[in-house]
């Protein structure tokens, strides 16, 4: 038998400042007390905590605690943390998507809506994929300062509701914002904070927007009645039936949609943006990245077929989203008593594990904190060892499509402009649901003339990157 391992125990004010301090800055304060404590830490509740919420809850960190918990997703299921609203909130109801099923349920649907995003599939798209590419990025303006962060959200969700939504930009544009802005709002610290449902707050904000969202999505699902393309997701979650043989209710609909938005664009743009801003800070990885994309188009407009086999660009994407993770931290709950590292736990104990900080393991990684993508020609990391998809059965099942969005979004961009950022712009990081810009991020488009240079810039994305100044 393994021998047990004994964890960090933290008890008292230390619980209580590392949870104030996770509020503000959750990459911050886990970074805090890996470096204090190590990587496996047990946090037990302050007496002052009432007994009904007394949870214990553990930051393990590293590949094997990732296998451990990933594993098995039977004993450590997901489960939200955010203020959902009461239990007849619509906030609450769009909570019920597919990352917080369990069971039957979660098999189900995985299995109803995974076809559209398998690889066969997604080449399949390749020529729509192209055309809506190259169609919005011809539109975005040069030698003008623009919100980047702006244009790139307005892309990718317009790829994903071409492609995996039928389409329909007039209905789909709008709840694909909201859905963005809701997301926002349930995991802000305002609302964590202070959930209290009184006109003006955030809380109440949050709990507006969730009911204007899912009026949108059930009348947008009116729509899909009867539409059986294969390939919208929306259409084959109304046109089926659910896991016990009954037709889709408004309640199921309203329930899975937001999580399939948010898969289909929320981590993709995110992935996207911080490319985008590590280019341009490093020169020579971008010029030698168009050296690579013009030398194979030869002048064709970017395709998912002549993209996929290039190294640079997809050692890029990888090395962004290891240094960057769009989804930077995991909770997972016991369902039962169970043990972690043969550690006894007992049941509904949290863990909290960290693809960010397993990304940055310098065994791993060395040089972890630098953007160094040829570090990818030498590796080969397991899943438990690299987080940018999570891991074990219920692993993202789009992967392939964001990862096929972004080769053509990146080319595509990289070979019609050149990306400088406003000199001395704060460029500044968020962590909800995803690690997401606070804010603008200002820039300027010029021709794609390969003069590219780093612009000194400002905020706290500088404590995530080392950057050559």
């Amino acid at each position: 038998m393994a021998e047990r391992e004994s964890p960090t125990l933290v008890r008292g004010i230390t619980t209580a400042t590392f949870f104030a301090r996770f509020l503000f800055d959750p990459l911050e304060a886990i970074q805090q007390i890996y470096r204090r404590f190590g990587e496996f830490v047990v946090f037990e509740p302050p007496p002052i905590v009432p007994a009904k919420y007394k949870r214990t809850c553990i930051i393990a960190v590293g590949s094997r605690f990732n296998q451990q918990v990933l594993a098995d997703p039977l004993t450590w299921r997901t489960f939200g943390i955010g203020p959902g609203g009461d239990k007849k909130s619509a906030s609450r109801r769009l909570a019920r998507g597919l990352i917080s099923a369990q069971g039957n349920e979660h098999k189900h649907y995985r299995q109803l809506l995974h076809p559209p995003l398998r690889p066969k599939s997604v080449d399949a798209y390749s020529a729509q994929l192209q055309r809506v590419v190259v169609d919005e990025v011809e539109t975005w303006p040069l030698n003008e300062t623009i919100n980047l962060w702006a244009y790139v959200q307005n892309l990718i969700q317009t790829i994903a509701i071409s492609l995996l939504f039928g389409g329909d930009q007039v209905r789909g544009q709008p709840v694909a914002k909201l859905t963005h802005r809701w997301f926002d709002n349930v995991w802000s610290m305002k609302v964590i904070l202070c959930p209290v449902n009184i006109p003006g707050t955030p809380y109440s904000r949050m709990l507006r927007d969730g009911e204007a969202l899912e009026r949108r999505i059930l009348d947008w699902a009116a729509c899909k009645r009867g539409d059986l393309v294969g390939k919208d997701l929306l259409a084959i979650l109304v046109n089926n039936p659910d896991e016990t043989g009954q037709p889709a209710s408004d309640v199921k609909i309203a329930g899975h949609m937001p999580t399939l938005l948010a898969a289909a664009f929320e981590t993709c743009q995110n992935a996207l943006i911080w490319t985008l801003v590590l280019l341009a800070q490093h020169p020579r990885i971008a010029r030698d990245l168009l050296d690579e994309v013009k030398g194979r188009l030869a002048g064709a407009a970017p395709s998912l077929d002549a993209l996929s086999d290039l190294p640079l660009i997809a050692a890029v994407i990888k090395e962004s989203m290891r240094l960057l993770p769009p989804v930077p931290q995991q909770f997972r709950i016991a369902y039962k008593a169970t043990t972690i590292a043969n550690f006894p736990v007992s049941a509904k104990t949290r863990v909290l594990l960290s693809p960010f900080l397993t990304n940055r393991d310098p065994d791993l990684y060395p040089d972890s904190d630098r953007f160094k993508p040829e570090r990818w020609a030498d590796i080969d990391p397991m899943p438990h060892e690299y987080l940018a998809f999570s891991g074990g059965p219920r692993s993202c099942p789009g992967y392939w499509f964001g990862f096929a969005i972004l080769k053509v979004a990146i080319a595509a961009i990289l070979t019609r402009c050149r990306v400088a950022l406003a000199p001395g712009a704060h460029i500044n990081y968020k962590v909800n649901l995803a690690l997401t810009p606070s804010g603008e991020i200002p820039a300027t488009l010029h021709y794609q003339d390969g003069a590219f240079a780093a612009s000194p810039i400002q905020g706290n994305i500088r404590k995530l990157v080392r950057l050559h100044d």
